[in-house]
């Protein structure tokens, strides 16, 4: 999460700050810009983008019906972490 991105990367040491706080990873939020995404190629950037919107749209539709929420267990997610 960063916390100080002003939604303007307008200088190579903005440039450099943000690469360096992904920390070598793809996907890095924003607390009120959105997300940043990069990839080995525009089209990998823009397949982990689909899915992560996609995700978020199905956690805010779950917990829009005020129901609980059953949660994946640990060991589940594991593996599906492994995967990527």
């Amino acid at each position: 999460l960063d916390e100080t991105f002003d939604g303007a990367a307008t200088d190579r040491a903005e440039a450099d700050r943000l690469a360096a706080a992904m920390q070598g990873k793809s996907v890095m939020f924003h607390r009120s810009y959105g997300v940043i995404v990069a990839g080995r190629t525009v089209a990998c950037a823009f397949d982990d983008l689909y899915y992560l919107e996609r995700a978020a749209q199905t956690q805010m539709l779950a917990m829009s019906t005020g129901q609980p929420l059953a949660l994946v267990p640990d060991e589940v997610a594991a593996r599906r972490k492994a995967v990527f």
